[in-house]
């Protein structure tokens, strides 16, 4: 989408994004506690929904490179190329996205 990180648009999609997930969520928790009960939690303040907790911020950027360089969830990349230091030494991550376009461009 070529958005940059701090800008006023970044923000907007970042709120759009969130609140379709949030309401995606909390639609599948009401589904389900319709279909098997609500969670102990919610059921004893009368609420019907399943899940207690529904968005959790997982997985880290460690995390991500442990399983094989998946996405690291909501953390933005730091930077188009930098070294990841872990206690197994460190290594140069860089942007897939843009060495891809900039091989495109000669």
């Amino acid at each position: 989408m070529n958005v940059p990180l701090e800008s006023a648009m970044s923000k907007v999609w970042n709120e759009k994004m969130f609140k379709h997930m949030r309401q995606g969520a909390d639609a599948a928790s009401v589904k389900l506690a319709k279909e098997r009960g609500p969670c102990e939690d919610a059921r004893d303040v009368g609420m019907m929904a399943r899940f207690s907790h529904k968005m959790a911020v997982a997985p880290t950027a460690s995390i991500s490179i442990i399983c094989g360089g998946t996405s690291a969830g909501i953390e933005p990349i730091p930077a188009n190329v930098y070294t990841h230091k872990t206690l197994s030494g460190s290594f140069t991550v860089k942007n897939q996205q843009l060495e891809k376009l900039l091989e495109s461009k000669g």
